[in-house]
């Protein structure tokens, strides 16, 4: 299942937002982020230059989010994420599925990066981001 937590929220549809991440100028990352409607409507108007936690901050009333349930895998790219990271069909690639939860537990978003395979080291930590 591509977001374990998603079907526990009853939202009719929703808003995506992807962001292609770039690192040592190559691109590394391919980020999507859903967001449920229309609770979240506001993100339609998110400046795409601001980081989404400052966009959150400053739209909603969120002290905390917490993110859970989260997975990651490894796998071969499509041609179509070969393309977007500038990678072989041989270059794994790593898929994290992550829920975001105001305190109260309500869903913020759902998301899933694809990273590429490369030499890079990632550290992921538990998180907890206080607004």
């Amino acid at each position: 299942m591509l977001f374990n937590r998603a079907a526990d929220f009853s939202y009719d549809s929703y808003y995506c937002v992807t962001k292609l991440r770039f690192l040592d100028n190559l691109p590394m990352i391919i980020e999507s982020n859903y967001f449920p409607l229309p609770k979240m409507e506001k993100v339609l108007s998110f400046n795409q230059q601001t980081s989404l936690f400052d966009n959150l901050k400053g739209t909603y009333p969120i002290s905390q989010i917490h993110f859970i349930d989260g997975s990651m895998s490894v796998d071969n790219p499509s041609l179509d994420i070969c393309d977007q990271l500038n990678i072989s069909s041989m270059t794994p690639v790593i898929y994290v599925n992550q829920n975001a939860l105001d305190e109260k537990g309500e869903l913020l978003y759902f998301g899933r990066q694809i990273i590429s395979g490369t030499s890079y080291i990632f550290k992921i930590p538990e998180q907890i981001v206080n607004l």
